[in-house]
C-alpha cells in the first residue's frame, strides 16, 4: 500500500510544526489598500483573528539609468490581525496577504480561514491578479537522545546519508539539504537536515528540520486557489509521511512504549 493511501489526511495528537504559512502575492500593488482596508474585509479577518494591529511599512526601489542612481521610497500600511493568544497571524498589504500559524490545529481550519478571506478579497477587488500561491509547513523535530547526529529511529534513512560523513580533526556545524521537484503544474521545495541553532558552534542539540514549501508561480484565477491549496497539502502530507519512521509516528500519536 502506498504511503499516500495508507495515511491519507492523517492527524496526530502531537506535531512538531513551528510555522504553517499560506500566501498569495499579486502581480501589481493594489493602491486602495495603501492607507485603508475595506470594512467588509476587516470584518472577515476579525472573525478568526480578533486582534488588529496595523503598522507602517515601506518599499524602496533602486534604479540605475545612464550612470545615475536614484531611489524611490513608498510608505504603506501593513494590516496585521492576530489570534486571541497571538498563536496565528493574518497579514494584508497592497502587494500580498498570508496566514501564519505558529500553533497549528489542522488543515481544515487553515483552509476555512484562508479561503474565506481570499474569496472575500477577490470579491472586493475583482481586478486584483494573483501571481503566486504557496503553502509551507516547517517541522522542527526535537527528540530525546544522546547523539545529535543519530536520527535512525525518527527519520527515513534515505534522508540521513550526509550525517554519516566523518572527517578527521573536524566536527559538523550544519548539515542541510535543498531538494526541489516539479509536480505537474506546480513546484515543491523540500529542505531538511540539522540547521543548528548554535551555528557556528558544534552541533549539540537534537533538532531535525523538515521544511516543505509547495507553490505555483504564474497567473492564477482566484477560483483555482482552493484546488491548488488542496493539491499542495496532499503532496506535503505524502512527503512528510515518507520522511519519518513508525517510531516517530508513535511519539506523535502518544502510543510510544
Amino acid at each position: 500500500m502506498k504511503e499516500k493511501e495508507k495515511y491519507g489526511d492523517k492527524q496526530y495528537k502531537k506535531n512538531f510544526l513551528t510555522s504553517v504559512i499560506a500566501r498569495i502575492d499579486m502581480v501589481s500593488p493594489h493602491s486602495s489598500l495603501k492607507n485603508e482596508i475595506p470594512k467588509e474585509m476587516s470584518n472577515i479577518a476579525l472573525n478568526y483573528f480578533p486582534i488588529s494591529e496595523p503598522k507602517s511599512a515601506f518599499a524602496q526601489e533602486f534604479t540605475i539609468e545612464r550612470s545615475k542612481f536614484s531611489t524611490n521610497k513608498e510608505d504603506f500600511i501593513e494590516w496585521n490581525f492576530f489570534g486571541e493568544n497571538r498563536e496565528k497571524r493574518l497579514m494584508v498589504n497592497q502587494n500580498s496577504f498570508f496566514v501564519n500559524y505558529q500553533e497549528y490545529e489542522n488543515y481544515q481550519t487553515l483552509y476555512k480561514e484562508f479561503i474565506e478571506f481570499s474569496q472575500n478579497f477577490f470579491l472586493v477587488f475583482p481586478d486584483a491578479q494573483p501571481k503566486r500561491l504557496g503553502l509551507r509547513y516547517i517541522n522542527e523535530i526535537d527528540a530525546k537522545g544522546v547523539n545529535p547526529l543519530n536520527w535512525d529511529n525518527e527519520i527515513n534513512k534515505k534522508l540521513l546519508c550526509l550525517l554519516r560523513l566523518n572527517y578527521p580533526d573536524s566536527h559538523p556545524i550544519r548539515i542541510f539539504h535543498n531538494y526541489e521537484i516539479k509536480c505537474t503544474d506546480y513546484k515543491l521545495r523540500f529542505q531538511f537536515g540539522i540547521h543548528n541553532p548554535d551555528y557556528p558552534a558544534a552541533i549539540i542539540r537534537r533538532r531535525f528540520i523538515l521544511d516543505y514549501d509547495a507553490y505555483y508561480e504564474g497567473l492564477i484565477e482566484p477560483s483555482e486557489i482552493p484546488q491548488y491549496l488542496n493539491k499542495f497539502h496532499s503532496k506535503i502530507q505524502e512527503l512528510f509521511e515518507d520522511s519519518i519512521t513508525d517510531k516517530l509516528r508513535e511519539v506523535m500519536d502518544g502510543t510510544e512504549q
